[in-house]
């Protein structure tokens, strides 16, 4: 079990796509300009092509409109948006989806290695099969 923070980086955004990246501080609870200090260099460090951080898929943004909305319709409509999008903020949301994409990808290499397995294991059979009916 590890003893530290977690904290999402909501960096990269690009075409009203957010990417966030989930880091772990090792300490349990960071100063803040040990916070500052690596996410500046971080964002500095992404720009370089051996960035260690992994970014998710990027997630749509809605972009928000500047005209006036008449605040009951206001209510109604984030009543709506929050009940229909879930608990959590965008990165939370992002990071959760990248999970479930890992799960499904490990989930499919076991399968294919496990049928290798039955198949290696059933080739082996077959073989002895045949090593007895050959006899000497």
């Amino acid at each position: 079990m590890k003893n530290g923070v977690f904290f999402l980086l909501p960096c990269q955004s690009r075409h009203n796509k957010t990417s966030p990246s989930k880091v772990y501080f090792a300490i349990s609870i960071p100063l803040k300009r040990r916070c500052y200090s690596f996410i500046y260099n971080t964002t500095y460090m992404s720009l370089l092509p051996h960035n260690k951080l992994k970014f998710s898929r990027g997630i749509e943004v809605k972009m928000d409109s500047e005209k006036h909305i008449n605040p009951k319709r206001l209510q109604r409509m984030i009543k709506k948006e929050t009940s229909a999008s879930g608990i959590g903020t965008k990165a939370q949301q992002a990071i959760k989806l990248q999970h479930e994409n890992q799960k499904l990808e490990n989930k499919k290499k076991s399968k294919e290695t496990r049928q290798k397995l039955e198949q290696l294991k059933f080739q082996i059979r077959q073989n002895k099969k045949k090593e007895k009916k050959k006899g000497h």
